[in-house]
């Protein structure tokens, strides 16, 4: 029999005997409800009440890359203040096309400097220098100086008796890529001092006439300050210079070595025969100190077989 029922018993035999229960009888105790059955809610039944809406989240703002190029190909970092350079993107390509992209970036170069002695206008190789070396660094070029091929130094006199050092040099140089393929070039420079600096002034001579060539780079003068822009006539020669000029040309030939043939030169230039016009036989017409320098490279070579001179 169910506890329930017993109790439930008890309360109405005690009620006809008038008998008080005590409080913890006098109701059954509430069962447990049975396990998977939810208890009742002891509020009314019906639609809960509505809760205030919370206010709605902005979506996040997109973080852009932390790392991007520009548009002028610079590559810059993103930070919280904004975008920060990090410098060019690796450079890439041949030598040629390194140089091609120098040549589109490097401008004009004036002739700022001036020669007092002269009086002509000129531009430094410094300037040359500031005007191409960050450019030829970011765009991965590299200009690497080569052992210089031929130096010919020379002593002249002065009109007023002393000694000017006087030398020619040819200069070469290797080209380098950002893909590692390489070029070479080359070009003359003259330089001339009455101390020890002739060999610095024909080399940095031809450094910038290498660098002014290869970049094709031009200067800030008009049209009519080019030198092509006129053709003055030059001095004519008297009878008499010319048959001076065949003299030391016939002497240059005669020279067997190339000290004979300096002599020679010194004395053409004393005289002021070196730009005399002469006519060799074969018809060619060519000034003295051409025909001069023709020769000295025919020594050159016979000095350099077996056997020959030094």
């Amino acid at each position: 029999m169910s506890g329930s029922a017993t109790a439930e018993r008890r309360s109405v035999r005690a009620q006809s005997e008038g008998v008080e229960l005590p409080a913890e009888e006098a109701t059954a105790p509430e069962q447990p409800a049975p396990e998977g059955i939810p208890v009742p809610d002891s509020e009314p039944a019906g639609e809960p009440a509505p809760q205030p809406a919370s206010p709605a989240r902005p979506e996040p703002e997109p973080m852009p890359d932390p790392v991007s190029v520009a548009p002028d190909g610079t590559l810059v970092r993103w930070t919280p203040e904004g975008w920060l350079p990090l410098g060019r993107p690796r450079p890439a390509g041949s030598v040629w096309e390194a140089v091609s992209r120098v040549q589109s970036r490097v401008g004009a170069i004036p002739k700022t400097g001036t020669n007092t002695d002269q009086g002509y206008s000129f531009r430094g190789i410094d300037q040359v220098y500031e005007a191409l070396h960050g450019i030829c660094a970011e765009e991965g070029l590299v200009i690497l100086p080569q052992a210089t091929p031929e130096m010919r130094p020379e002593v002249r006199q002065t009109k007023n008796g002393s000694s000017l050092y006087a030398t020619r040099v040819l200069v070469r140089f290797e080209l380098v890529g950002p893909d590692g393929s390489s070029r070479h070039a080359a070009a003359w420079g003259e330089g001339a001092d009455t101390s020890d600096k002739a060999t610095q002034k024909a080399h940095s001579q031809a450094v910038k006439s290498a660098l002014l060539s290869l970049f094709l780079i031009p200067t800030e003068e008009s049209r009519e300050q080019e030198p092509d822009a006129s053709s003055p006539e030059g001095r004519p020669f008297s009878e008499q210079e010319v048959n001076r000029g065949y003299t030391a040309l016939q002497a240059a030939k005669d020279a067997q070595t190339i000290e004979a043939l300096a002599a020679v030169r010194r004395r053409a230039l004393s005289g002021g025969l070196l730009p005399v016009p002469l006519q060799e036989e074969d018809g060619t017409v060519a000034a003295l100190t051409y025909w001069i320098d023709q020769r000295r490279a025919v020594l050159e070579a016979a000095a350099q077989q077996p056997g020959g001179e030094g």
